[in-house]
Parts: C-alpha cells; structure tokens; sequence
C-alpha cells in the first residue's frame, strides 16, 4: 500500500494543466490566485446564482486555510481538520486525565473506576457539547428506564422475545428523532457558543450531538439487549445475581460517556466492556499498617521510579500504537498541502471565471484521483478509529480494530468491504441483527435499511445501501451456484468484484462525477452537469489495477482476519 502511495504521488505531481496561461503546479502552489480567490459566489446568470456556485456551495468549497510555512491547506476533507485541531487534543487530554486519575491513591480511595471514568468523560462531553448533550442525556435515560422496565417483565416471565422488540422499538424512534432534528434548519441562539457546543470548538456543526448520536445508539442497543439476553439466560437456568451488580447504572453511565470511544467509537460491546477495568465497580481499600511500613521504608524516589515504569509498562502498548497514529495525522496534513488538493481538481477546475486548459480530468486522471480520495478517505477513518482505540488501551480497555487489514485488501469485494471495514458495526449488526434473522437475504437487507436508517434522513444512504443489497446479493448468488476452486477464477471475479466496489464507493461522491462544456466561443465554462463518464473511465482504468492487487493478494495466501484465521465472509 506505501508503493501504491508513492506512484499516485509522482503520478499526481507530473499532471500538466494550464490556468490563465499560467502552469498549474500544486508544489509551488501557482498560479496564486487559483490558490487565493475563493469565492465560491462566481457569476450571476438571469439574476441568480451560476451552476458551478450553487453547487460549489452544495459540495461544501470552503477558502483554502492557512497551512504550515506559508502555504496554503486544502480544507475539503473538512471534518478530518475539525478533528484534528479541535476534538484530538481534548481526546489526548481526557485520556491522560483517566490514566493519571486511576494512579492516585487520594482518588482511587474514594471512588471506584467506574465513577472516575464518568467523571472524566462527562468533562470530555461537556468540553466538546456544552449544554447541547443534553439530548445525549436523555437518550440514554430513557434507554436505561425502558431496559429496566423490560427486565423486570422478563423476570415476571413475560416473553424475552416481546421485549426485544420493545427495545428495538424504542431506540428506532430515538433515532427517527434525532434524524429529524438533524434536518431541522439550523437556528441561532442568543447564549454564547462555548455554552452551547462546548469550549473547545469553533464551529457547532461538525461531531454535533446529532452527527454522533449513532455511536451513542449503538451503544444503548448493545447494553440493553446484552442485559436482556443475561437476565432471560438467568431466569431460564434459574440462577441470581444481586441486581446492582447485574445493571449497575454506574457500569451503564461509564459505557455510555467512556471518554476514549465516545464520539467515533469503535463500537464496544456492553459485555466485553463490563470486563475491562474502566467499568470496575471496586474500590480500592486503605492500605494496611503493615504495608504502610514497608512504603515508608522504601525512599521517595524508589517509589516515584516504581510507579513511573509501571505506568509506562501499562500505557505502552497504546502509546506505541498512539504515536504511530499521530505520524500518519502528520503525514496528512502535508498532503492536504502539497500533492493533494481535491478543492482545485473536483471543484475549481470547473470554475468558469477561469480559463483551465483541459478543463475537467483526463483519462488516468480518473483513476488517479479517484483512487487517492477512497485512499485518503481510509486513511481518514483509520486514524480516527485507531487514535480512540489506541486512547482506549493506554486505560486498559482492549477496543476492536475497526481497520484492521489496508484499503486495497478490505476493497476486494462488495463483501469483503462489510467484513473488513468498521469491524465493530460488522460485530455490532451480526450479533443483534443479522442472527435473528429468518434467512441470508432477510439478514442482508435488515443490516443495510437498519445502516442507512441510523446515518440519517439522507436520499443517498439510502441509494447506497440499495446498490450495496443488490452488489452483495449477487456475489452470494454467484458464489453458491459454482463451486470456484480455480485461482485465476477467484482472480477474475475479485477483479470485477473490487472495481465494483471502488465505484459503489465513489458514486457517493458527487463531485467526482462534475464535467463542465465550453460555450461555443471557448471562453466560458457554462454548461456543468452530471456524468457517467467519470466513473466508467475509472472502471476501465481500475480493472488493470484491481487485477494486480486481486492476484497479489489471492496468490499469496495471506488474506487474514487479525485473529489469524482465513477471512470468511458472514454474510
């Protein structure tokens, strides 16, 4: 994948294009207007806005920020900066906060991990929130009251099945709710703005309660239906446990806000995080006079290096995989300013007070471009899934890789993307959704309506996940009608497999498929409009590749899961 990288670089720099007679160089960033003028109202045609302004206003084109040294920083991947600038180092603080909270002995007397860790997290929330998590809240208090509710019919032996759905129900209409707020025109309010969306943010709309009430959703399901599932177990085996310690609220609380995976998990199961340390509900006791003696026997800079490399031997593991994280953040944001520019080649290109020589993207452009946005958009999801997964293993909670195999293996099918990427949804639908199922197609599509449903009141999830049923239908279908043994079979189908799969990904991606005609004088870029062409040139283009990357990967016999076993599709 790093080779990969580097030929799309060197393929990006040699790009020749001409704007207002002047050479397009990403390097130098010339010419500087192209880099400088960015408004995105361009023209007025018949009293209104130009196309290329109202859409250029729909995809978000936003003025390219201040970089690093001078230069100018490509803010199309807009929300990958917000995170960076804004929510990363509130994340990195609160983390540090737990580690060092659970190692004082002042602190670590008087409350038990479970409530250090609420306390903690609600400060994350707040900080990022404001009073605006007050949806969040409630949310969840009305997931534990139904939970509770539903449990305790279960142990008056109503049927576990009927809660299930009272469960289900319940939460499908938290979300419907928080769908429907999420469309609502935004209104201002006259309290200041730290208040409302938290201190440490300078904009209100990105990783707004409403945009990352599907963690805290999933989260919800996944307590609930685990509590259900132990306590109609119980019932049926006629075993009892104490009630606070089967639904503790302070274990609920500390899986609802955990700081580290609050806002973009991984989605942790309730039963797998009940067994880690944050959500303990121990105490630790004052030491005895024995052990007193020996403490004080010992000097004060023995103790200080015990607790440091003990500290260390624990945070180790996700500090390495932390730093690790931050380089490739690192490594992001220098692209955003040298090589890769998306603003400029899916949006000003088309800007018709310019004169751009060839105006839209050329052949291999397609496929270039196409496939460094998909790159950057994993690499995008990767760093922010691995920093709250590393986050969460310096505290000792062992959160599942939601990347655990690279963007080219995990793309190597419509299938193979569900089982590779977001692993922890993969858990998460398997688990709860897709095993009560009466059937494979009935388990598929409920997978597909319940993720596009949860992303919100969006015609596009909707498509996706459309395309997305008919794509993993058909493989099924083809794959259980021939028993394909052959290599180069299985490197053929992967080929048109993955191509499939890059394109279903890219049909999302609006600009991407934007091609501007000249008027009949040349000068003007008037007529813009939706194409096919782009994603068919990129199919062509990527069947090649595909069939490299397919015969890679099949041939050598390396296509694991992170357990170690041979990658199976669930579906």
């Amino acid at each position: 994948m790093v080779m990969y990288f580097l030929v799309a670089v060197l393929l990006v720099m040699s790009v020749t294009r001409i704007v207002d007679g002047t050479t397009l160089s990403l390097w130098k960033q010339e010419p500087a207007h192209l880099f400088d003028k960015n408004s995105i109202r361009v023209g007025i045609e018949n009293g209104s806005d130009s196309k290329f302004s109202i859409f250029a206003l729909k995809a978000g084109m936003r003025h390219l920020e201040n970089g690093f040294f001078g230069r100018k920083l490509d803010p199309f991947h807009h929300l990958f900066l917000v995170w960076a600038f804004e929510f990363l180092p509130m994340e990195l603080f609160s983390t540090l906060l737990l580690v060092f909270a659970r190692r004082i002995p002042w602190i670590t007397r008087r409350w038990s991990p479970a409530a250090v860790t609420i306390g903690v997290s609600l400060f994350q929330v707040l900080s990022m929130h404001g009073i605006s998590a007050f949806w969040s809240f409630l949310s969840a208090f009305v997931n534990l009251v139904v939970c509770r509710m539903v449990c305790a019919a279960v142990e008056r032996k109503h049927p576990a099945s009927r809660c299930r759905w009272v469960i289900w129900g319940t939460n499908l209409l938290l979300i419907a709710a928080n769908n429907y707020f999420d469309i609502l025109p935004q209104r201002t309010s006259g309290w200041p703005m730290w208040l409302v969306h938290g201190w440490c943010r300078k904009q209100s709309v990105p990783f707004s309660p409403l945009k990352t009430f599907r963690y805290l959703v999933l989260r919800q399901l996944s307590y609930s239906l685990d509590v259900l599932d132990e306590v109609s177990r119980e019932r049926k085996g006629r075993k009892s446990r104490p009630r606070e310690e089967k639904q503790s609220s302070l274990q609920y609380w500390a899986y609802m806000l955990y700081a580290p995976l609050y806002m973009h998990g991984p989605c942790m199961q309730y039963r797998h995080f009940r067994a880690s340390p944050a959500a303990s509900l121990k105490v630790n006791h004052v030491p005895t006079m024995r052990n007193a003696d020996k403490m004080a026997e010992r000097s004060v800079m023995s103790q200080v290096v015990q607790r440091a490399s003990l500290m260390y031997g624990r945070v180790s593991v996700g500090l390495h995989q932390l730093i690790g994280m931050l380089a490739t953040v690192l490594a992001l944001l220098v692209a955003l300013q040298t090589f890769y520019m998306p603003t400029i080649f899916f949006l000003k290109i088309h800007n018709p007070s310019m004169l751009v020589e060839p105006v839209n993207l050329q052949g291999s452009e397609y496929f270039v471009y196409g496939q460094m946005f998909l790159m950057f958009v994993f690499l995008h999801s990767h760093v922010i899934f691995g920093s709250a997964r590393a986050l969460a293993l310096m505290d000792g909670v062992h959160a599942p890789n939601d990347t655990p195999v690279s963007h080219l293996r995990s793309s190597l099918s419509v299938r193979q993307h569900w089982n590779s990427f977001h692993v922890s949804w993969r858990d998460f639908f398997l688990r709860y959704i897709y095993s009560f199922a009466r059937g494979n197609v009935e388990g598929v599509l409920l997978v597909l309506a319940f993720s596009s449903f949860i992303h919100g009141f969006y015609a596009q999830w909707y498509l996706w996940g459309f395309l997305n049923f008919v794509a993993i239908t058909s493989e099924q279908i083809m794959y259980a009608n021939h028993n394909i043994r052959s290599a180069a079979t299985k490197i053929v189908l992967a080929t048109f497999n993955q191509t499939l799969a890059f394109v279903l990904q890219l049909m999302i991606f609006l600009p991407f498929s934007v091609v501007s005609y000249p008027d009949l004088q040349g000068i003007s870029h008037t007529y813009f409009a939706f194409s096919v062409k782009a994603l068919c040139l990129f199919a062509l283009w990527n069947l090649l590749f595909s069939l490299f990357n397919s015969a890679r990967i099949i041939c050598s016999g390396n296509q694991k899961t992170s357990d170690g076993n041979q990658a199976m599709p669930f579906w």
